[in-house]
């Protein structure tokens, strides 16, 4: 024993049966020990894992589970009253001022609009009210006429969060709608109501000023859509492209609101101290701020403003690191350290949703999960589009499972068995650029024969790809129905590939590309979305270059010529027609090479897509256990099918369910373990190092079980069926000789 102790800090202590473990305040281990027969209380000494500790407070298990003395740093920020500050002013004489000052805020008592008008939106008042120093906040009418009850609601919230009323934690919000629900509707919105009006009688304003940064390609719909809704003798809005142009917003008094691209404000703030004060930073598609270790965000975090607003579809790309790094560039320290938040929050609610977790497992998950939704439901709002459903004409998703030709399935294997051949050390250099090959396969086999030239026949290309045969039959039908159509792809060789479509069928088309200027890029949606089926039947767009921010309400149909691995990408490219400004049915079609790569994609998406649902949209059939990662070798195969590998795999999910006998499975050193006869759960002492290394296993019978789950709202529709529903009968061509079944979902 040392004579002279060091104190190393708080922990915790888990007793669990005889066995004893130590962590640190950031829940890292430390130590454990089995003791057995032993029983201690507050104020005890004793020691564990080579430690010596001091009990000073007990805590149940459940409350363990909960998460409730977690919260050393998961803090409430301490606003103070807004409504009570008032202004430092020099000593004036109250017999000399008072009949001015009286008159000052007898005028200013009365609203700027008038709460009793019909429809009118009235903020809420902040708590104690007092009619002799506040004044009700109403939104001008010409906006408030606008929005739909679902902004309306967003307006209140966003008001509520950035003046501190009923705020816990200072004046921020994020607004993370998903796509098409009007994010930046309601942010004009706001940012005028805050610009023109203060509950506080004696202040004509909020704000002085808003800084919005943005991707560059969204610059100038953010300009254009503030002189839609506001009209350009309203409002002055400033779009700075360089430093000159930066400077000069502060120099300027008549404008309001600056808009600026990410890395402008970074070379900008990054070379200067800031020429003014910035009294509102929006950020929109936040998902840029997802790594605190960015120069982004760390540019951007150490901008002193008060008010902060970020806007994002897509909070949750990959992890639930990406939405801490957001929550910490609004509020730091809230959700405790890096270290703190994986080890309390990430990894118990990521365990949980493994298809092996056991009941404690899923237990201390859902308990984390509720408690961090607690933590951070007052500056977050996120509403699906299914809230568009009343709003918007009837909208349908199908998925297509194509049979690819004879010449893809050729170019396929050829590729899947020059892969098999390089030993397992050269392989690691291979997955990429194979997964790759194979993604543009699902395409056409086109993409890597090299074999297409400006003298293509147009009978070579088509057998080139099934999807291309699809693609024909579809815009065949649209011709018939005069219906404008948006085709969506991550490679430019494929729109390429589908110019030459549209040339030899005679529709006219448009392109925007990553490559597409930003001015052009907005000639070219006003163009499509104001012109005739007869002057643009098609826009190809790049993923890439169409996922943020553009609105295509001209067309009624969307096709995804292939999935990408991040979901994110694929929901921003399909919201481009759903969405307000929609006056027509629309159908969205995803294809999918049957059997291959596109359909693995698919699968890993719906998966990824769902941890975004069960924590932010606290969608609760979404939080039943995802499967265990993919063997990588799962990927690089062919399952030659009639139907489709999901079809086939859903077929053999009912029978995993019915069966209650044991399952097997297998690791990487090919050794069968058995597990026991809960489908969900395996012996507690392998539980732990199973989920550590969750990639080396192949679980077969747990992936089944979560595709169940995942594709549980799709209707199936199978070729050899003679009536389609009635539904999607308007959507499905009549050739569909290379479309081996479909899955439809009406969205509502």
């Amino acid at each position: 024993m040392k004579k002279h102790k060091t104190w190393e800090g708080d922990g915790y202590l888990v007793r669990e049966g005889n066995n004893y473990t130590i962590y640190d305040a950031d829940w890292s281990k430390i130590g454990s020990s089995n003791i057995r027969d032993f029983s201690f209380g507050e104020g005890d000494i004793f020691r564990v894992g080579g430690k010596e500790i001091t009990v000073e407070n007990m805590m149940s298990s459940e409350d363990f589970h909960k998460g409730c003395l977690l919260n050393v740093q998961l803090k409430e920020v301490h606003v103070p009253d807004t409504y009570m500050s008032r202004k430092k002013v020099s000593f004036q004489s109250p017999v000399s001022q008072t009949s001015n000052v009286q008159r000052k805020v007898r005028v200013s008592q009365q609203p700027r609009h008038d709460p009793s008008a019909a429809g009118s939106l009235v903020m809420q008042r902040p708590i104690p009210w007092n009619d002799e120093e506040h004044v009700d906040v109403v939104v001008d009418t010409f906006l408030s006429k606008r929005l739909q009850p679902h902004q309306r609601d967003g307006v209140c919230f966003l008001y509520n969060s950035l003046t501190g009323i009923n705020s816990k934690y200072g004046h921020c919000a994020i607004l993370a709608d998903e796509m098409g629900l009007g994010k930046t509707l309601q942010t004009i919105t706001v940012i005028w109501t805050l610009l023109k009006q203060n509950y506080q009688a004696s202040k004509n304003a909020t704000i002085k000023n808003a800084m919005i940064v943005a991707p560059v390609t969204l610059l100038q719909n953010w300009h254009n859509e503030f002189y839609k809704w506001l009209g350009r003798e309203r409002i002055q809005v400033y779009l700075a492209k360089s430093q000159a142009d930066f400077d000069e917003f502060f120099r300027n008094r008549n404008y309001s609101v600056l808009i600026i691209g990410y890395e402008m404000a970074c070379c900008c703030l990054r070379k200067a101290t800031l020429p003014g004060k910035i009294d509102l930073l929006v950020c929109d598609e936040a998902h840029r701020l997802k790594s605190i270790q960015s120069q982004t965000w760390i540019v951007l975090h150490k901008l002193k403003v008060e008010r902060k607003l970020l806007l994002t579809g897509t909070p949750m790309q990959n992890d639930l690191m990406e939405f801490y790094s957001m929550v910490n560039f609004l509020i730091p320290g809230l959700l405790g350290s890096v270290s703190s938040f994986k080890n309390q929050f990430e990894k118990p609610i990521i365990r949980s949703r493994a298809m092996y977790a056991t009941e404690r497992d899923q237990l201390m998950g859902n308990a984390r999960l509720n408690r961090l939704l607690e933590y951070t439901k007052d500056f977050i709002l996120r509403r699906k589009t299914n809230v568009l459903a009343k709003h918007l004409p009837p909208r349908h998703d199908i998925v297509m499972f194509i049979s690819p030709t004879t010449n893809q399935k050729k170019v396929y294997k050829d590729t899947l068995h020059n892969y098999k051949r390089f030993s397992q050390e050269e392989k690691k250099g291979k997955h990429l650029v194979t997964l790759s090959l194979l993604s543009r396969i699902c395409n056409s086999s086109l993409l890597i024969d090299k074999l297409h030239s400006e003298h293509l026949e147009f009978r070579d290309l088509l057998n080139s790809s099934g999807k291309l045969k699809v693609v024909k039959s579809l815009l065949e039908l649209f011709s018939t129905q005069k219906a404008k159509t948006v085709i969506v792809s991550q490679y430019t060789e494929t729109l390429k590939l589908l110019q030459r479509l549209l040339v030899g069928l005679k529709l006219p088309y448009l392109t925007l590309l990553g490559s597409t200027s930003t001015s052009e890029r907005g000639n070219l949606v006003d163009k499509f979305n104001n012109s005739s089926f007869f002057e643009t039947a098609v826009i190809l767009l790049s993923s890439k270059a169409g996922g943020c921010g553009l609105s295509l309400t001209g067309a009624s149909r969307l096709i995804l010529y292939e999935p990408s691995w991040n979901p994110a990408q694929d929901l921003q490219a399909l919201s481009r027609i759903y969405r307000t400004g929609q006056r027509d049915s629309t159908g969205i079609y995803i294809l999918l090479s049957a059997g291959m790569l596109d359909e693995r994609i698919l699968i890993r998406q719906n998966t990824k897509q769902g941890l975004s649902d069960s924590f932010l949209d606290s969608d609760e059939s979404q939080r039943q256990n995802c499967f265990a990662s993919d063997d990588l070798k799962e990927l690089f195969t062919y399952d030659e099918t009639e139907t489709c590998l999901i079809n086939q795999l859903l077929q053999k999910s009912s029978f995993v369910y019915q069966e209650k006998s044991s399952l097997h499975y297998e690791n990487k050193d090919d050794n069968y373990i058995e597990s026991s006869p809960n489908l969900l759960s395996l012996p507690e002492e392998n539980s732990d190092s199973m989920w550590k290394k969750a990639s080396e296993y192949q679980v077969p019978q747990y992936e089944l079980i979560s595709i169940a789950n995942a594709f549980r709202e799709w209707n199936w529709i199978f070729q050899l069926s003679e009536k389609y529903e009635a539904k999607v009968s308007h959507l499905i061509p009549q050739d569909g000789s290379f479309i081996n079944c479909f899955m439809c979902k009406a969205y509502s």
